[in-house]
């Protein structure tokens, strides 16, 4: 079974960007950590990545709140990069 990392790393760039999986590549667990996704995530709405890898994303990190049994808010306490 595929790690959700490399799943991503495998999208067509027409999907992702090659600089968003590079970022994937560099800065990702094989199961990525929720604040590990909302990075990412802010950075496909801050360049205008299509929808698709936006919705995949936002499942993504629903999914990771819920597992790590944290919120959106705590999430965004901790995102640095926010500053």
């Amino acid at each position: 079974m595929q790690t959700m990392k490399a799943i991503m790393l495998e999208c067509p760039d027409n999907q992702l960007d090659p600089s968003i999986k590079e970022d994937i590549k560099k800065n990702w667990n094989d199961e990525p950590s929720a604040l590990q996704i909302l990075r990412i995530l802010d950075s496909c709405v801050a360049s205008g990545q299509g929808p698709l890898a936006v919705k995949a994303l936002e499942l993504l990190l629903n999914q990771a709140i819920d597992e790590e049994a944290t919120t959106y808010e705590a999430l965004v306490k901790r995102a640095a990069w926010r500053i």
